[in-house]
């Protein structure tokens, strides 16, 4: 069985005794039954199984993770993380009714089923309340930075992507900032860099990758580079 960590699909053609050993040490993957001979693994660990066409670390074991410390609400589909000194920010995809997660090809964020996105704080093994930061119009997922003391946010939108940028303050995370750039279609990666956060922006239709700051800069394409997936942090 050939596979792919950008491009997974959750059904494998195995029974369920011949994986077990994904359900344990160091793996601790869910699985579930759907017939003698096929067997639905949650790969990328978002409680949905079935999904196709999903990225994940397969190999990556539970060896630094948090376990069943903390338990955070479900997100629809991709959560990103940000950590600045002991502080986790977690950004997830949310829709507002449990039946939007009946069938795992509704549980995704997209132009006809655009989400809002909350976040929850995680300091000394304690999380905060989940926040609203977005409350509409999120058609995909969102990626994250923390920059000095400032929270970086960018997500593809109905209108073009939008960069967002928040404080943290007692009371949960305060918006200093929103821009919106381009065209739908377009996805954006948040990236560090030694002046200023930078933005991997992929065209879905084009599939090119260009390169601009927060701020708007005019994008340069990164030279023959082409994908057919958004860019991953780095």
């Amino acid at each position: 069985m050939a596979m792919k960590e950008n491009d997974l699909n959750e059904v494998a053609p195995f029974p369920v005794a011949e994986l077990a050993f994904l359900s344990n040490r160091p793996y601790y993957f869910k699985l579930k039954k759907l017939t003698e001979t096929t067997t639905a693994v949650d790969w990328n660990r978002n409680g949905i199984f079935g999904e196709n066409h999903v990225r994940a670390d397969v190999n990556d074991g539970y060896s630094a993770a948090y376990r069943d410390t903390i338990v955070l609400p479900r997100a629809a589909g991709a959560a990103s993380l940000a950590s600045r000194g002991k502080s986790l920010a977690v950004v997830y995809p949310a829709f507002g009714q449990p039946i939007d997660y009946d069938k795992y090809e509704l549980a995704m964020p997209s132009i006809a089923k655009p989400s809002a996105l909350h976040a929850v704080v995680i300091t000394d093994h304690k999380q905060s309340a989940p926040q609203t930061i977005v409350a509409k119009d999120v058609t995909g997922d969102p990626s994250t930075l923390f920059v000095k003391n400032r929270l970086w946010l960018a997500y593809p939108s109905s209108r073009g992507y939008i960069v967002r940028s928040f404080t943290s303050r007692l009371n949960g995370l305060e918006e200093v900032t929103v821009n919106q750039f381009g065209k739908p279609g377009l996805v954006p990666t948040l990236v560090d860099s030694p002046s200023a956060p930078l933005i991997l922006v992929w065209n879905s239709v084009a599939k090119t990758v260009s390169v601009t700051g927060v701020n708007g800069d005019t994008p340069f394409q990164l030279g023959e580079i082409v994908s057919n997936h958004a860019v991953g942090g780095v």
